[in-house]
């Protein structure tokens, strides 16, 4: 029995979609912040937290909950078998520099610890994990691109080697130009996309 994408999601300054399919329109006119709070209401989403952080993280949780809803996963409480592997290109590089603007200036120093604690791009995993209760492996790579050979290869020797069911696997940026979310659920199966690099390529190309 092979690996299969048991669903998918996507996040564009446009759009959300679910399986290739558009759930609702993002207007693209507004600012980042007031997009990702379009999703969040559309979702009807309840998770006070997702007001205190960053636009990184406020994105992933977003894509994370489009794509476990209405799956078993949802509401499961113990989730130790569920892995996550996510990417993106800039890391955690917005809030870096936002952070940066707090303590550079030694006369007006003045450090945020809201803005520091996101600060590595893994708390974004971090959030997506205390969201969904997740206590798998999880890893956070950093590409110029999106890979779907190394998310291949990566997330195979997850379910060889570990006791992984489930794996959140895909892309998180958001950068100052633009953002984008693209996350698949894998599993072990026979009904569904075939987990392989073309079909990944695929996926996110119609996105």
């Amino acid at each position: 029995m092979g690996l299969i994408i048991n669903k998918y999601c996507s996040i564009t300054p446009h759009k959300v979609c679910v399986d290739g399919l558009k759930i609702f329109d993002i207007n693209d006119q507004q600012s980042l912040e007031k997009s990702l709070v379009q999703t969040y209401r559309n979702l009807e989403l309840e998770y006070p937290k997702f007001f205190k952080m960053d636009n990184l993280s406020k994105l992933a949780i977003l894509a994370s909950e489009c794509l476990l809803k209405n799956t078993e996963l949802y509401k499961i409480a113990d989730k130790g078998n569920v892995a996550l592997v996510l990417s993106n290109a800039s890391s955690s590089l917005v809030t870096d520099s936002n952070y940066h603007l707090t303590i550079d200036d030694p006369k007006n120093y003045f450090p945020s610890p809201s803005l520091f604690v996101y600060t590595l791009p893994n708390i974004t995993i971090g959030e997506i994990c205390i969201k969904h209760k997740i206590y798998g492996e999880n890893i956070f790579f950093v590409s110029e691109h999106p890979d779907a050979s190394a998310l291949y290869v990566y997330v195979n020797e997850l379910f060889e080697r570990t006791n992984t069911e489930y794996c959140i696997a895909g892309w998180v940026e958001c950068n100052v130009n633009t953002y984008e979310a693209f996350l698949l659920l894998v599993g072990k199966g026979s009904n569904g996309d075939t987990f392989d690099v073309k079909t990944i390529d695929n996926l996110y190309n119609t996105k």
